[in-house]
């Protein structure tokens, strides 16, 4: 059984990269299987195995991952909520760190938050730095 433990690995990692398709998580413990595997081959002990599997591993995952990420990302397809970004207003209440905070901008509903978390009072003009998914991030220009 113990001979066949990295390919056991490699072809889990595999199947479960394939049933999770576009995350990029398993297959890098696949390039690490693969490694170990070929060491047990050439007569490596198992806690080199261990530790080419770990290394080969993370390696690929923090090296390789972004480079993948880079091209298969695909053509990124910009919105028109950019046009938000720069949009300048006055907040029609307090904005409170501690609590959710939305008002219309334009003639669209937005949920609004500090660039650094801080709270806000009634009336102070903000002007949109970012859209983090829904939300608007601001920062204050009074």
């Amino acid at each position: 059984m113990m001979d066949y433990i990295w390919i056991i690995v490699l072809v889990l990692a595999i199947l479960i990269e394939l049933l999770t398709v576009g995350n990029l998580v398993f297959v890098w413990f696949s390039f690490g299987a693969l490694a170990a595997w070929i060491g047990q081959r050439f007569g490596l002990r198992w806690e080199l195995q261990i530790v080419l599997f770990s290394l080969v591993t993370l390696i690929s995952l923090f090296f390789v991952r972004p480079l993948t990420q880079k091209y298969l990302r695909g053509e990124v397809v910009s919105t028109n909520m950019d046009r938000m970004i720069g949009t300048q207003f006055r907040l029609e209440k307090d904005l409170d760190k501690t609590t959710w905070y939305q008002q219309n901008v334009g003639s669209t509903l937005w949920s609004i938050v500090e660039v650094n978390r801080k709270s806000l009072k009634k009336d102070t003009l903000v002007e949109v730095v970012s859209i983090e998914g829904v939300k608007l991030v601001v920062k204050s220009i009074d």
